[in-house]
């Protein structure tokens, strides 16, 4: 239980520091859009994520561990994702 607690310690400052740091990291004109975005999907990832976690739980308790990495494996392939799309879209632009 001490390191479920000390996990979702650990994960409290990345969202305000996401949001933050969103200017820095955009346009100053579409950091509002961005912000927005953020928020909604954070939003949703706190109303979807917890149910199917819980059952997984329910089903079997030791299915913290692999429930957590899967999305973990998500949360990394979405970042990867978005990071090629950038890349391609800076590339067509120098051209």
């Amino acid at each position: 239980m001490a390191s479920v607690v000390l996990f979702g310690l650990g994960c409290v400052p990345v969202y305000p520091l996401l949001v933050l740091t969103t200017a820095e990291r955009t346009s100053p004109e579409a950091a509002d859009q961005v912000v927005g975005l953020q928020a909604a999907a954070s939003s949703l990832g706190a109303a979807v994520l917890p149910g199917p976690v819980g059952l997984a739980l329910a089903q079997d308790p030791g299915a913290f561990a692999p429930a957590t990495s899967a999305l973990v494996v998500v949360a990394v392939a979405v970042h990867l994702l978005m990071r090629s799309r950038r890349a391609s879209r800076m590339v067509h632009q120098d051209e």
